[in-house]
């Protein structure tokens, strides 16, 4: 099945976190207990767009993937942008640094929504933050046949062990053991195909969520939420993929340097300006 649209006005299903109200579309409660949750509301059509403008400036090939620029699947073209390379690329004069702020302040919109809904009793840490953008090579053009053998824009993993053929999720390296929870804010769905999934242990779907501009799916990382996501068939599909830990030791150290680093350039364009205005 997939999610469906709530009414935004309908005052049920809003819920209210660090004062912002988020439109709660799914929970744990329909997904048989498990630590899922589904919410619109994290970004402004505004807001998806500057991210979209980011990065088409600032996204590189195959970013984590040791520049492959196709790493799951010849269809599509993988890029990417981290909050450390966004930082300097603002500092260089390359990205806009009013963009690269909103970056993070959405991922931590995330982070602390995250908290708050779970009701975590301890501090959620950024393990891994990037803006990602897939376009598809296929442009819409797929038959019937072919379509059912194409590969999977993201195939099916969990996201702190690995999948085994038998079913089995062994958390060992290379995973990423330390990774608690994960969350995916999407900035747009003027797409064809690409929806996320979470899937059964045979890798079928078991549940599809359609991307929108400001909505979040977010779920703990281990072996009981296996996901994926659908061939993307036409079209560019950009999302804010961001992973947390518990571990103060695993926490993604260079988040609070861009942080750092964004606000100091912002202060200064500020100082500029009132200085300039003042001549």
């Amino acid at each position: 099945r997939i999610s469906p649209v709530v009414d935004p006005d309908d005052e049920e299903d809003l819920s209210v976190s660090q004062g912002k109200r988020y439109n709660i579309l799914e929970t744990a409660a329909d997904h048989n207990g498990l630590p899922r949750v589904l919410a619109d509301g994290f970004a402004t059509k505004e807001q998806c767009q500057e991210l979209l403008d980011l990065a088409k400036a600032g996204a590189s090939a195959g970013s984590g993937y040791s520049g492959r620029s196709s790493p799951h699947t010849d269809n599509e073209l993988f890029e990417g942008l981290t909050v450390e390379e966004s930082a300097k690329g603002a500092a260089n004069g390359k990205l806009n640094v009013s963009s690269s702020l909103l970056y993070l302040d959405l991922a931590e919109t995330s982070r602390l929504f995250i908290e708050d809904h779970f009701k975590m009793k301890q501090r959620l840490h950024f393990s891994y933050s990037h803006l990602v953008c897939r376009t598809s090579l296929l442009n819409g053009k797929v038959s019937k046949e072919k379509m059912d053998k194409l590969k999977l824009s993201h195939p099916v993993h969990s996201d702190n062990c690995i999948l085994k053929e038998d079913g089995q999720c062994i958390k060992e390296p290379p995973a990423y053991t330390w990774r608690d929870y994960s969350a995916i804010l999407y900035l747009n769905g003027d797409f064809e195909g690409g929806n996320f999934f979470f899937a059964n242990r045979d890798h079928s779907v078991q549940h599809e969520v359609k991307p929108e501009c400001g909505r979040l799916v977010a779920f703990s990382a281990g072996k009981e939420n296996l996901h994926g996501v659908l061939p993307l068939l036409k079209g560019r599909r950009c999302v804010v993929a961001l992973w947390f830990t518990f571990s103060k030791d695993k926490d993604e150290s260079n988040h609070d340097g861009a942080k750092k680093m964004l606000s100091e350039l912002k202060a200064n364009m500020e100082r500029e300006k009132e200085h300039a205005s003042e001549l």
